[in-house]
């Protein structure tokens, strides 16, 4: 725990000054200013971004666990935190906050550590995450990876990021200290906000606050997930959320600021989850707003970075399976030797439909006749498969659909921002029902949706069912409810997954048996666990090799290829 408190510190600090200097680039390029102070997250979280977008450009050329990487990451916040002591401002975490709201953020903070210090074993993981960040680590990328692991192929911004801050180059390092912070972040912006409506008597929207804080904890693919695994899932809800909040928040930015950031933070989060695509929307109308104002120079510039980002995803893409929108076989676009096979590209996506569908679809057979099921026949399977967390969800996202129906009119007077997110949320909604609907995909456009209309409803009939002395009460009760039911929680998790062992440092990736051979000239390791090699030492492979690909050339940053077939 406390080489993870130690970790979590320096990514803050790090992500605090990077979202300082994006900031400052905006009102810059921009000629803009700030309205009022950024929120702390909201800061780290911009500058996660950045870092992320030129790691995933330098992991093309160069390994990611040189620590000499961690002295360009620290050079630049210098000066930010120059001023910061010159000011001599500091920031308080404690400060003005509801006793009940300090409670929480310890919990919740004492909870993600005891959580995120047990041992890993998580499925996904254990197969392709963990794999795919030590490539990143100790690689640049390699041509036709995907041979080894078709999982592998499943690349994003995410995972550089991942490796960027694993701190591996000690004797301390772990893979999964950056989904631990980035839920830490989240939960401190959340219970903010509620601190906040609290204050201001604003029951309605502290008890919004509060239900997703709620509904983020007990959806186990949320928070729990994440401070669990690798997984990239749960990351892009977050900058999903954050973009729709950045999109109707009319006073935080100034008009020319917020485009330059909704469009960055657009691009960064479809880099970390195809699923994220119809955000774009929000992309195009940051664009427009741009372009309306006069803002041309900064339309340029920032046109320069959406290509950079772009670039570092497809040109990964590319490199690693032949395909840059991977798993998609659509554009089929490269000729190069080391590209999969359509047909087991296909097989992909398709297995990821299917699952997301019925969890179902380990082999060929079973693919092609889960793909070929009509929606009455998977939409049952889809609902029995679902946590009580996930269905509670969607009954409220139902229930969004037929209040938001009685209130059309209503939609017309509303702010444009608003129309924009609805319009988002919908489409988003739609492209994650079609290709893979599994809710912690969809999550990132079905809360905000179901919150938005919640709170259109809510802010016409409040005034006669909750009157502030009122709202502030419920919203304290609600709140010791909620520390004694996290609390509790974190009670049962140190009880049952907990080791003194776990007090200096974490526990680490769950062990699996191995065994090396010769292949072509290189070492490779054999996983004996079936499909996972967990942290093995790259390159793994979890079967024999010889069925599947061969080496391109005599090194391994030569890449793998398929074995040619016999004519």
């Amino acid at each position: 725990m406390i080489i993870t408190i130690i970790a979590w510190i320096y990514i803050t600090g790090i992500c605090y000054g990077w979202g300082q200097l994006i900031f400052r680039s905006a009102e810059m390029i921009t000629s803009g200013h700030r309205h009022k102070k950024i929120p702390f997250s909201i800061l780290c979280f911009t500058g996660l971004a950045g870092i992320a977008v030129i790691a995933g450009v330098v992991s093309l050329f160069l390994p990611l666990g040189l620590w000499q990487l961690q002295l360009f990451l620290i050079l630049p916040c210098i000066p930010v935190f120059y001023g910061i002591v010159k000011s001599r401002t500091s920031f308080h975490p404690f400060r003005s906050l509801h006793p009940l709201i300090t409670i929480l953020l310890i919990s919740s903070v004492i909870m993600v550590l005891i959580m995120s210090t047990w041992t890993i074993s998580h499925p996904d993981s254990m197969e392709y995450h963990i794999q795919a960040i030590q490539w990143i680590e100790k690689y640049k990328a390699i041509p036709g990876l995907a041979h080894l692991n078709i999982h592998l192929g499943l690349q994003n911004l995410w995972f550089p990021a991942c490796a960027l801050f694993s701190f591996h180059f000690t004797a301390v390092g772990h893979y999964f200290f950056l989904n631990t912070i980035v839920v830490i972040w989240y939960f401190h912006f959340v219970l903010l906000q509620i601190n906040a409506s609290l204050y201001k008597r604003n029951a309605i929207q502290s008890l919004l606050w509060m239900a997703l804080l709620a509904i983020s904890i007990w959806s186990y693919t949320q928070t729990r997930l994440t401070v669990t695994s690798a997984s990239p899932d749960f990351i892009a809800v977050l900058y999903l959320w954050l973009i729709f909040y950045l999109l109707q928040n009319t006073v935080l930015l100034q008009h020319s600021v917020k485009p330059v950031l909704l469009i960055v933070l657009t691009c960064f989060a479809v880099c970390i989850k195809l699923s994220a695509l119809p955000v774009i929307i929000v992309a195009l109308y940051a664009a427009w707003e741009l372009k309306r104002t006069k803002k041309i120079r900064a339309l340029y510039f920032i046109g320069g970075i959406v290509v950079l980002i772009l670039y570092s995803i497809l040109a990964r893409n590319i490199i690693t399976t032949g395909y840059p929108l991977f798993p998609s076989a659509f554009p089929d676009i490269s000729n190069h030797d080391w590209k999969l096979k359509k047909t087991e590209v296909i097989l992909v996506k398709n297995y990821i439909t299917t699952y997301a569908r019925t969890e179902s679809g380990s082999s060929k057979d079973e693919v092609k006749n889960a793909i070929q099921l009509t929606a009455a026949q998977w939409v049952p399977l889809w609902w029995n498969n679902r946590s009580s967390a996930d269905k509670t969800i969607m009954l409220f996202f139902l229930g969004a659909i037929a209040v938001l129906t009685m209130q059309l009119k209503n939609l017309i007077r509303a702010l444009e921002e608003t129309k924009i997110l609805l319009t988002t949320s919908i489409l988003g909604i739609l492209f994650w029902l079609t290709n893979a609907p599994d809710p912690r995909f969809g999550f990132g456009f079905i809360i905000p949706f179901v919150g938005m209309v919640y709170l259109l409803f809510l802010k016409k009939i409040a005034p006669a069912l909750l009157k502030n002395h009122r709202g502030k009460k419920i919203t304290e009760i609600s709140l010791i409810a909620g520390c004694i039911i996290l609390i509790s929680y974190t009670g049962y998790r140190c009880t049952n997954y907990f080791s003194v062992k776990q007090i200096v440092q974490p526990l680490g990736v769950k062990k699996l048996p191995y065994h090396p051979i010769s292949y072509s000239g290189i070492t490779l390791n054999i996983s004996e666990a079936g499909t996972a090699c967990g942290d093995i030492s790259v390159p793994c492979c979890a079967e024999n090799p010889s069925r599947y690909f061969i080496l391109r050339g005599s090194a391994i940053t030569d890449g793998f290829k398929s074995v040619p077939e016999k004519k």
